[in-house]
């Protein structure tokens, strides 16, 4: 589990990855990354779909907008 910090509010996150969605939903349409709030309450997860964004580049959006705090 890697904690990642939002770079503009600095709330902590932890990013899962969905690589295969159930095959009989939408073809595999939410399929992406998923950042969860950790140990915060209130705050929405924050999203980056890998069908419904192109080009698909996981490494520059979390460089974008995140900082790596830990890796546990």
């Amino acid at each position: 589990m890697t904690l990642f910090k939002h770079k503009k509010t600095g709330i902590l996150y932890v990013a899962c990855v969905l690589v295969k969605d159930i095959r009989f939903t939408n073809n595999n349409e939410r399929s992406g990354i998923y950042f969860e709030p950790y140990n915060t309450k209130g705050e929405e997860t924050i999203t980056h779909l890998k069908s419904g964004n192109y080009p698909y580049e996981p490494d520059k959006f979390i460089t974008d907008n995140f900082i790596k705090v830990a890796t546990l």
